[in-house]
């Protein structure tokens, strides 16, 4: 027996019973549609089929659709999915189809054509789709490749990545980003090889940092003719940096009022090189804000929601090269993989496959002394496939019990234990939309903080402190909010963004570091 599925599928691009026509490409070549199974896929058809003007053709009323710049082939397949809702991706009609759904708003479609990226970019075809994706000048997808890049950067420098065959200009854009994760000596190396002249070899040389080439690298590159360049740059770069840390030093001392102090430094100062530097800083400076490191740990790929919650973390002065994303189901860290942040953001939106290796991981990375701020919607929810396990969830770190998911049921800020908190520095007002997700608890950790309620009396935001050997502290700050904001949907399902809910997560992301 045939399925709904199969019935549909027979009318694609068939001219029984439709009444739109398409014009494909510069040839404009005739494909037909039907509007009734066209507008229950997009609201886009819906109301462009509203406000159309119809033709007469063979008696019947038809809508003429013109789409010069589609491929035939590609928009085949588009109205594949239209009617049946599957469709084969490849990699040459991914990008094309992708670029339709998000024109037409199909957001099942541009998901898939994401997962399908996703399975396929670590693939010798990274590059490629970066430069196609260049020109299709997409914002949420740039971003997407050069997180993917970043995190997978080591193997697509390496010998059996997609290094090969790269633009000059790609390479150098790719580059000049300094987060990107590469051995540096093996990168040379590469640079070295692939057929550029030694003119374009010197500025990707340029864009090159060099921080962990160390003696053994030095020498074996050396000998190259491209290696005596870096080296001669390198001790350039060096001579001068020294001259200005001499210069500042040098003003320094003129401002002291002891003389004979000013006499032993200047004397130092003759003798001292550049091997000392560090030695010669007596105290460390504390953190800033725009020193502050932040992991966004998620399960989501919707590029939306992660735009927003950065925005939220960048309102209160945290830099945007500083802020990095982990999608825990795409790809497993270890602990020493996360010591070079100061704080980890968690929120879930979709299943935790590693539920409890990541409890147990944020719970080892409290007791280095750092901060985490976890978003209890999600993730604190009780006995959920979308929450935390292990250490973490234990009263030891949490200020407050797992409970159960509340929605729709609208709440707003209601009493704010301690006002002059620097988590509340700027907060006025907070209301959680329509849905006002949260969990419901009321059972407090003992040496935990409630900071702020919901106007219904469920903690809001929530402190706890752990103290830790040598002097350090791990701070877990729990808000119990969604941090997406109603600017990704216009329902105001979502927290309202005309109120105070970037500073809330900015702020505890900071507070959470002892800033």
């Amino acid at each position: 027996m045939k399925s709904l599925q199969d019935h549909l599928s027979n009318f694609i691009n068939c001219n029984e019973l439709a009444d739109v026509k398409f014009l494909i490409g510069k040839k404009k070549k005739e494909m037909y549609g039907h509007q009734l199974i066209l507008s229950i896929n997009s609201e886009m058809w819906k109301s462009m089929f509203y406000t159309m003007k119809w033709s007469e053709m063979d008696n019947k009323k038809i809508a003429v659709v013109k789409v010069p710049e589609q491929d035939p082939k590609i928009f085949a397949k588009f109205l594949q999915y239209c009617y049946t809702g599957s469709v084969k991706l490849t990699t040459e009609s991914v990008l094309p189809l992708y670029k339709l759904s998000d024109k037409y708003m199909m957001e099942d479609l541009k998901e898939l054509c994401v997962h399908f990226l996703e399975s396929s970019i670590i693939k010798n075809k990274c590059f490629q789709f970066y430069e196609k994706i260049l020109e299709m000048n997409d914002k949420n997808l740039l971003e997407w490749i050069m997180t993917v890049i970043k995190k997978n950067s080591r193997y697509f420098f390496s010998p059996k990545g997609a290094f090969y065959g790269v633009k000059f200009q790609t390479l150098k854009r790719l580059l000049k980003n300094p987060n990107y994760d590469c051995h540096e000596i093996k990168l040379f190396q590469r640079i070295e090889e692939i057929k550029l002249k030694f003119a374009e070899k010197c500025k990707l040389l340029k864009l090159l940092h060099f921080d962990l080439i160390g003696s053994k690298g030095i020498k074996k590159i050396k000998k190259t003719e491209l290696g005596v360049f870096w080296i001669k740059r390198e001790k350039r770069k060096r001579e001068k940096q020294l001259e200005i840390q001499k210069k500042i030093l040098k003003k320094k001392i003129l401002c002291l009022k002891n003389t004979k102090l000013y006499s032993m430094l200047t004397k130092s100062l003759r003798f001292r090189k550049a091997t000392h530097e560090e030695k010669c800083r007596s105290t460390k400076a504390p953190l800033r804000a725009d020193q502050v490191r932040v992991l966004i740990m998620t399960t989501t790929t919707y590029p939306k929601y992660l735009n927003d919650i950065m925005e939220s973390i960048f309102s209160q002065g945290i830099l945007r090269k500083n802020v990095s994303v982990l999608n825990v189901n795409l790809k497993t860290v270890t602990l020493n993989d996360l010591r070079i942040y100061d704080s980890i953001f968690v929120f879930s939106y979709k299943p935790l496959k590693k539920a409890k290796y990541y409890g147990n991981l944020l719970a080892n990375f409290v007791k280095l002394g750092k901060g985490i701020v976890i978003c209890a919607s999600d993730c604190l929810r009780e006995k959920h496939e979308r929450s935390l396990q292990g250490e973490i969830t234990s009263l030891e770190y949490l200020p407050f019990q797992q409970g159960k998911l509340i929605h729709q049921k609208q709440a707003s800020l209601g009493k704010v234990h301690h006002p002059d908190h620097p988590i509340m520095k700027g907060v006025e007002s907070f209301d959680g939309g329509s849905d006002s997700f949260r969990i419901n608890t009321k059972l407090i950790s003992p040496e935990a903080t409630v900071i702020a309620e919901w106007s219904d009396g469920i903690p809001l935001i929530a402190l706890k402190k752990n103290q830790i050997e040598n002097d350090l502290q791990g701070n877990v700050i729990v808000l119990n909010i969604w941090p997406v904001s109603d600017s990704v949907r216009n329902n105001k399902t979502f927290w309202l963004q005309n109120t105070d809910g970037k500073k809330i997560i900015s702020n505890s992301i900071l507070y959470s570091v002892n800033f």
